[in-house]
């Protein structure tokens, strides 16, 4: 027979927002692993300090929003039904069998999951891409992961515990990311490549590899214009043209030529920054002699002014999918 089993961990993974930090329980978000298992993710005052390089007195800041407050864990609580019998077998610390295994390994599954998907949104949908996500499985680096006994005990039932780190960075998450994370998770969202390469380019630059960075950001930008222009055509050309010709023909034009096309017909929807377009178009020429070992070197600050260029193009291309 399976009965209900309550958990709770804390996950050191360091997160900043800007403003006051989610502490509220009506705050915390949700996550439903599988049927029988919901987390519960939140953040717990005593865990909030004011990052080091914030010179203001604590009082000064808690009253600025843009104050930027981090945090060195994330305290998750897990509801699940598990095998009855787990329950003597966890009483009891010199007891080790089989089911027990199971039940451990399963819970460290679980928690790998929830940090993963946690990583995933936070890095790539939210841009905080100096995340990482890292499992040791050396005791010393793992956190307790305990369970509520009938007599209203926390007890530990598995040493293990998932470690994520990040340095720290001016930004963050603000408590609107902290809502949006929470109802991307509670409806299974799952992060677009293009976030994902995006995260990885300014990561790139972060490492001083300003090739791999423009590299990135470009794929990114051919495969979000690759995305618009089904939608674009949609509005003129009935039935569709399949897909598959539509990519034989940006590989025909180029994707320079594609890209001007695209930029040329959202200046009439969007005031698209015509200096963000060329440094687009730059970037294009940047990366194909780089692909083709014509160019070996690029400065990071060159680059970063290219990567944030595409950025801001991309957000437009979006926008204008959504019918922003």
């Amino acid at each position: 027979m399976d009965i209900l089993y309550k958990l709770k961990c804390e996950v050191p993974l360091r997160v900043s927002w800007h403003g006051c930090a989610p502490t509220e329980l009506n705050e915390w978000i949700k996550l439903q692993i599988r049927d029988k298992v919901v987390a519960k993710i939140g953040i717990t005052p005593n865990l909030i300090a004011i990052c080091s390089y914030e010179k203001k007195t604590m009082k000064k800041a808690i009253e600025e929003t843009n104050t930027i407050y981090s945090t060195d864990g994330l305290i998750i609580q897990i509801e699940g039904y598990w095998p009855e019998e787990i329950t003597e077998l966890l009483r009891d610390p010199t007891l080790e069998n089989e089911l027990l295994k199971i039940f451990r390994q399963d819970i460290q599954d679980i928690l790998k999951q929830i940090s993963i998907t946690l990583i995933d949104n936070i890095r790539n949908y939210f841009g905080q891409y100096w995340l990482s996500v890292d499992f040791p499985f050396n005791q010393a680096s793992f956190i307790d992961t305990l369970w509520l006994d009938s007599d209203g005990e926390w007890k530990r039932i598995y040493p293990k515990m998932v470690f994520l780190n990040m340095t720290v960075h001016m930004e963050g998450l603000s408590k609107k990311n902290w809502s949006e994370l929470g109802k991307r998770l509670e409806n299974k969202s799952s992060v677009n490549m293009i976030g994902t390469m995006m995260s990885n380019s300014a990561a790139h630059l972060e490492n001083n590899n300003g090739r791999m960075a423009i590299v990135e950001s470009v794929c990114a930008l051919e495969s979000a214009i690759k995305q618009y222009i089904p939608s674009m055509l949609a509005e003129m050309v009935t039935p569709p043209i399949p897909e598959s010709l539509l990519d034989k023909a940006i590989e025909e034009m180029g994707l320079r030529l594609t890209a001007q096309i695209i930029f040329a017909h959202l200046s009439k929807k969007f005031s698209l920054d015509p200096d963000n377009c060329s440094k687009c178009l730059d970037a294009i020429n940047i990366r194909n002699n780089i692909i083709h070992n014509q160019q070996r070197t690029i400065s990071v600050n060159e680059a970063s002014q290219y990567i944030g260029a595409i950025h801001q193009i991309i957000k437009s291309i979006n926008n204008s999918k959504n019918g922003i």
